[in-house]
């Protein structure tokens, strides 16, 4: 056998040693698969494989590059970076600037809003309160209208007592009238802090010139930013000086007599001292005698004016003064919502036997829309009674020129100027 035969043969014997063992392992791979498989399929385990260990290259070391040395800035860089410096501060503080503003807008809009809500509160509680009141009113207005009586004569009284009541002082002042009605350019005005000073309410008692007596002594003294509560219950005993010692039965007032009243006893207490007692008392109408406290006097009126026309009631509004009226009432003027006219309240026009007369406060003006100036006239007088917040609107309502012409009573219009505390 030739040399070159022999080495092929040792080649291929090799070839095939080398497969065949390719073969082997691949069988015992296999064979290692299907029994690991077997035994780890019934642990619900993953089959494992077999990851050959990764071999990481070596990556040379690069040497870093060298840190560059620096340069230094011209005048130019840095007064540029000065600049840019300022300019980020700048803006900053306008970032800041504009973020407080944003919050104080945010606490702004909340408190006005918290305002609004609160506002909107007050008016439905105002109104509900208004509302139960009116009810009450209406369940009770046959006894307000007990209440009313003839109050001509006791302004006949007053002026047969005081024959100088109607002097010249309210007859110089019509120039002067004419000229202040002028300035009646708004759409109302109202007596200062005249509103403020809550409803009051006589219930049965006769004592609707005394309530409108002192509330004018109440407004004057608010509209210079003093709230005081004056007692009715004395006013209303010094406004009847024959039943002042030994009671009477005779009913009503008018307030010339306390308001012109001397001495010591013209002092009027508060209402603490000398509380209102709403009882009625046929034969002791004053409730003599009154309370040893009733003495304690705090306020006294210094000075009055009777009006005659309704120029120098609005004058003297003007002023600041407020005026106790006296008129006869109808269904219109018993139920209204906060206005009193020819065609504004109660349909009913009629006088009934309860509407003699009523004292009340005039304390403001209302100009009318031309619309109502030929059946209800030019404006109407904002009066304060004595009924509660069940009459009118909240106790107050505004009565049109045409109608306090065709009710109102000789003489009762009385004005106050002056108080001394």
């Amino acid at each position: 056998m030739s040399k070159c035969l022999l080495i092929t043969i040792f080649l291929f014997n090799n070839a095939f040693a080398g497969i065949l063992y390719n073969k082997i392992e691949r069988t015992k791979q296999n064979n290692e698969h299907i029994i690991i498989n077997s035994i780890t399929s019934q642990l619900d385990w993953e089959t494992p494989r077999k990851v050959p260990p990764s071999i990481k290259p070596n990556k040379p070391k690069l040497n870093p590059k060298p840190t560059p040395s620096p340069t230094a800035k011209t005048k130019g860089e840095l007064l540029i970076e000065k600049i840019k410096a300022k300019n980020r501060q700048k803006i900053k503080e306008l970032h800041k600037k504009e973020s407080e503003r944003k919050s104080e807008e945010k606490s702004l809009k909340s408190k006005t809003r918290n305002t609004y809500r609160n506002w909107r509160n007050q008016i439905d509680q105002t109104r509900k309160i208004r509302s139960e009141k009116k009810k009450e009113f209406n369940k009770n207005i046959q006894l307000y209208k007990k209440s009313t009586f003839d109050i001509n004569k006791f302004i006949e009284l007053s002026s047969e007592a005081s024959p100088n009541l109607n002097n010249n002082k309210a007859n110089n002042s019509m120039s002067e009238n004419n000229q202040n009605i002028k300035s009646f350019n708004g759409d109302f005005y109202v007596i200062k802090n005249s509103l403020e000073i809550p409803i009051r309410d006589q219930k049965q008692r006769p004592t609707c010139a005394a309530f409108a007596g002192v509330r004018a002594i109440e407004v004057l003294l608010a509209s210079h930013g003093n709230y005081v509560d004056i007692s009715e219950q004395y006013f209303y005993w010094l406004s009847r000086p024959n039943c002042q010692t030994n009671p009477c039965s005779k009913r009503g007032s008018w307030v010339y007599n306390a308001f012109n009243s001397k001495g010591k006893k013209s002092y009027i207490p508060l209402e603490n001292s000398c509380p209102y007692d709403p009882k009625i008392s046929t034969n002791n109408d004053t409730h003599v005698p009154l309370k040893y406290q009733c003495n304690l006097g705090k306020v006294r009126v210094n000075s009055f004016t009777q009006l005659k026309n309704l120029t120098q009631v609005q004058s003297e509004l003007l002023k600041g003064k407020p005026i106790v009226a006296g008129f006869k009432l109808n269904s219109r003027f018993y139920k209204n919502n906060g206005m009193v006219g020819v065609q504004f309240g109660d349909k009913s026009l009629k006088l009934d036997s309860h509407a003699k007369g009523h004292a009340v406060l005039i304390i403001g003006r209302i100009s009318l829309p031309k619309k109502y100036h030929q059946i209800e006239g030019q404006y109407c007088l904002v009066t304060a009674n004595s009924w509660g917040q069940g009459w009118g609107m909240g106790g107050h309502a505004c009565l049109t020129e045409k109608w306090i012409k065709n009710h109102s009573i000789n003489n009762a219009f009385m004005a106050l100027e002056s108080i001394e505390i």
